[in-house]
């Protein structure tokens, strides 16, 4: 029980420190109208404090986000999965954006 609660919050405050963001150094990772849970469930943080500013957007350290889908390096192969892809091949996985790598390498 202790080891869970630990844990707990030690991957809570991590991602708060990644998703400590700025508002006008946010980078958009969502759309018009997305809400917190689809947001997160990409991978980005969620914070709708300040009006008028960009709700879902790419965490601080991830080399993984902040990439234009367009300009994705390919690291894998169509219908890898996401285990593969990143434990295996060491790449990023991100399958929100059709037309584009899922597997692809990370930002350098």
């Amino acid at each position: 029980m202790e080891w869970t609660f630990l844990l707990l919050i030690s991957i809570t405050l991590g991602h708060h420190d990644v998703c400590h963001v700025q508002v006008n150094d946010r980078t958009d990772c969502g759309w018009f109208g997305i809400n917190n849970e689809t947001c997160q469930d990409r991978g980005c943080c969620y914070d709708d404090t300040y009006p008028d500013t960009i709700y879902c957007f790419y965490p601080t350290s991830n080399k993984c986000y902040g990439i234009d889908p367009s300009n994705r390096v390919d690291c894998g192969y169509f219908g890898i999965q996401r285990e593969e892809c990143e434990n295996d091949r060491g790449c990023c996985f991100d399958h929100t954006v059709y037309g584009v790598a899922w597997c692809f390498e990370e930002f350098k």
